[in-house]
């Protein structure tokens, strides 16, 4: 058994972590705007738990990217 992978390129000629820091605010509204609306609309919380708490406490991604676990990195990238 094998493991599919996918690469895309994009065509913003940025890379991905530079793309992921100017849209972070965005993203960080929307993930946490979804969770309410997902807990209202069906009873069930939209995301990952630790992203959650993460994205909750209004954090800088780019002074604490270096340090960050490598599981809750890949959480913001899936």
């Amino acid at each position: 058994m094998g493991q599919r992978i996918s690469y895309y390129r994009n065509n913003f000629k940025k890379g991905l972590k530079e793309i992921i820091f100017e849209n972070f605010s965005e993203f960080r509204q929307w993930y946490l705007e979804t969770d309410i609306s997902s807990i209202e609309e069906f009873g069930e919380p939209f995301g990952n738990p630790r992203l959650k708490t993460y994205l909750r406490q209004d954090p800088d991604l780019k002074g604490d990217f270096h340090k960050l676990d490598k599981n809750l990195i890949d959480e913001l990238t899936s």
